[in-house]
């Protein structure tokens, strides 16, 4: 029975490698959805958020009314000019509208974190974007038709800096995740679906009740150990089936 015995402890040996490895992604898997979940955004409509869906009307009308302004230098037509002065005050509207949403995308990433400080210049950035913007449409708010140089300049100043914040935030959402739904992948269900994207998947589940992996290790080895005091499965398959057993094998 010496090839019975060697083939269950061979089966216990890659039972336990096997859960020792699920229970190592299972803990991985865990501790990623769960800094996923704290880096979803917290503002969304239809699944999706809030702030990326309404920050491109700011950046496309504040930068708008900046090619208004150079139209206008460069032919000197006062039509180019209230155009510009329109755009830049739906720009500002739009500002204002898209902020809160990203102050509240913000308070949900972890503290200590890069994605916080870039997050932080990324806000502050655009503070002082919007008040640049709107010193210029301040400036000009006399006289629409005919802006002077230094309303232009600050929209020229604000367009250069609002630059950068774009840039701040492609490197929060592209490269750190903020506000990348947890479960986002290339068959990744719709957000329209009825299963919420907050639940977490099964095996993530499972391992909430084994925060430890030693822990899940154990109970997994005892599950073993008491499977292979049974006996073998009946159908295992044995290499000594079919022919005689010699003594010392016996």
């Amino acid at each position: 029975m010496d090839a019975v015995a060697s083939h269950v402890r061979e089966r216990d040996a890659q039972t336990a490698f096997c859960a020792r490895s699920g229970a190592l992604l299972a803990k991985v898997l865990y501790r990623t959805t769960r800094r996923g979940a704290l880096m979803q955004s917290k503002a969304r409509f239809l699944g999706h958020p809030i702030h990326p869906m309404l920050i491109v009307f700011p950046l496309g009308l504040l930068g708008a009314s900046v090619l208004f302004d150079l139209l206008h230098l460069a032919t000197g037509a006062t039509e180019f000019a209230l155009v510009a002065y329109w755009t830049l005050a739906a720009g500002l509207v739009g500002g204002a509208l898209a902020a809160p949403f990203g102050t509240i995308d913000w308070l949900a990433i972890p503290a200590g974190t890069r994605a916080k400080r870039v997050g932080a210049l990324h806000g502050i950035g655009n503070v002082v974007v919007l008040g640049l913007f709107a010193l210029g449409w301040w400036v000009r708010a006399g006289a629409p038709q005919s802006p002077p140089a230094g309303s232009v300049a600050l929209s020229l100043a604000g367009l250069a800096v609002s630059l950068g914040t774009a840039w701040l935030g492609g490197e929060l959402a592209y490269r750190m995740g903020v506000g990348v739904a947890k479960d986002a992948g290339p068959d990744a269900p719709s957000s329209l679906a009825a299963q919420s994207t907050d639940a977490p998947s099964t095996l993530v589940r499972e391992s909430r009740s084994y925060p430890d992996s030693r822990a899940y290790v154990e109970s997994t080895s005892a599950d073993v150990r008491r499977r292979a005091a049974i006996g073998p499965h009946p159908q295992v398959r044995f290499p000594n089936r079919g022919r005689d057993l010699s003594p010392r094998e016996r």
